[in-house]
């Protein structure tokens, strides 16, 4: 099989989130995309972050497609970064084909991540294209090799998580 992960913190989770499950099936040929909802991201502020039983509740709301599933395995397993998730998640799914998917903003830090050698090494490493966000710069700072991550590029709403948060203050 096929299997997504398709990692975020989804705070709150929102329609672009969706269309980028969508585009990623279709482009990846996936049998199966699991929305992965993180506790926090160490590259984020926690402020205003939604408790994770919350986003995922609400991600689950969203996420109607049979083959859309919700994970909040970090949370479940007290796992504090996604290394960790990743080596979990290759030993379940060790006779499939994995792809690990992140926006373009996961990019720029990518290379701080721990043990993000060991994630290009053991799984496909997916960036797709998010508004607001210049690929092709994205690329140049990222400090990754080309060659070791695929970009699926889309059209995109112009509504992020963030933006979502701040109309409701």
């Amino acid at each position: 099989m096929r299997i997504g992960i398709l990692g975020g913190s989804f705070n709150p989770p929102h329609e672009g989130h969706i269309q980028a499950a969508i585009f990623a099936k279709k482009q990846l040929n996936l049998d199966v995309l699991h929305f992965l909802v993180t506790p926090k991201n160490p590259f984020k502020s926690g402020k205003n972050l939604l408790p994770i039983d919350v986003r995922s509740k609400m991600l689950r709301k969203i996420a109607t497609k049979p083959w859309m599933k919700v994970s909040a395995i970090e949370d479940k397993f007290r796992v504090a970064e996604s290394f960790f998730t990743v080596q979990l998640l290759k030993k379940l799914y060790q006779n499939d084909q994995v792809f690990f998917i992140l926006g373009t903003d996961s990019l720029l830090h990518f290379h701080k991540w721990k043990g993000f050698e060991w994630i290009l090494r053991n799984v496909n490493v997916v960036f797709v294209n998010r508004g607001g966000h210049n690929i092709h710069k994205a690329i140049a700072k990222s400090h990754i090799q080309k060659e070791k991550i695929a970009m699926i590029f889309r059209k995109t709403k112009a509504i992020s998580s963030t933006e979502i948060r701040q109309m409701m203050h």
